[in-house]
């Protein structure tokens, strides 16, 4: 539990969520941004990571997965090789930061078919532009 609190200190409510599911944890970046149609990140977000960093630290024998959204706008195949590139960017950039410790970190791009939010808003649209970081720790490791 102890442990649990110290991720969810991490972060601002605006910067990222907990959410927990059975024996994983989600932790799904809303402050995280990058530039529009790209996989480049937006300034700013180095200071995220680097937090991000610290939260992985606290679960060292983890499985991460990082998985990366888009909306439905736009064509479908463009939305998934989107979403893959922006995956592959923030576990490249945390791997960049952990050293040897990331190397059994994977990305993978869902593209628009993961919705957690209307698509028919702007609001919605936003909330299905995501980075979630899937944490996997060891069997009985989360009480």
């Amino acid at each position: 539990r102890e442990q649990l609190k110290r991720l969810e200190a991490l972060f601002t409510p605006a910067d990222a969520v907990v959410l927990r599911r059975g024996d994983e944890l989600t932790l799904r970046l809303h402050g995280l941004a990058f530039a529009s149609s790209s996989a480049r990140l937006e300034a700013g977000a180095t200071a995220l990571l680097e937090r991000v960093g610290a939260a992985l630290a606290l679960y060292p024998n983890a499985r991460v997965a990082v998985e990366g959204h888009t909306d439905s706008s736009g064509d479908s195949v463009a939305n998934q090789r989107l979403s893959q590139q922006r995956a592959e960017t923030v576990r490249d950039h945390l791997a960049a930061q952990a050293g040897n410790a990331a190397s059994g970190m994977t990305a993978i791009g869902y593209g628009d078919t993961r919705p957690i939010a209307s698509n028919e808003d702007a609001a919605g649209r936003r909330e299905n532009r995501r980075i979630d970081l899937v944490i996997t720790p060891p069997p009985g490791t989360l009480p």
